[in-house]
């Protein structure tokens, strides 16, 4: 399954975090913390694209419920 950067990391992040639930701040500051304003959309946009590559992998349930 190929992955863009903050696609791999986003998955790191929540496998670092598992179990636990992760804010949207806590999530735009792990992936874009040296930026000083990202779109909150775009981290929507990331998190899409993830569970729909999991998905597609059968393995949507390994990371989200």
């Amino acid at each position: 399954m190929e992955l863009s950067k903050n696609e791999f990391r986003l998955i790191h992040i929540f496998m670092q975090n598992a179990g636990e639930i992760l804010s949207r701040e806590e999530l735009l500051e792990a992936l874009w913390d040296d930026q000083i304003f990202v779109d909150d959309n775009t981290l929507t946009v990331n998190i899409t694209r993830v569970k729909k590559k999991l998905t597609l992998n059968g393995l949507h349930n390994a990371i989200f419920r």
